[in-house]
């Protein structure tokens, strides 16, 4: 005799032996090489990043300087 708990008889909406589709079709980079290879080596991937990422901060940070400067201003002017 098996205890089967108190959820036994709900159905799932989405029979689970089927996969669940997200997309409707797979998409793949029109760079990219044969199916299953990358487009860059791994040492192009990291370069890539790295670039990247000091664009981004090379952007934001001159940004972030300036809302800082104006925060510290508005504090000043009100306590002024």
């Amino acid at each position: 005799m098996t205890d089967a708990g108190p959820l036994s008889g709900i159905k799932p909406r989405i029979p689970l032996s089927k996969p669940v589709l997200l997309f409707n079709k797979t998409t793949t980079a029109p760079m990219a090489g044969k199916a299953g290879q990358p487009s860059l080596p791994p040492w192009g991937n990291a370069l890539a990043g790295a670039t990247g990422a000091v664009l981004a901060n090379a952007i934001v940070y001159p940004l972030d300087m300036q809302v800082v400067f104006l925060k510290v201003y508005a504090f000043h002017c009100v306590l002024s």
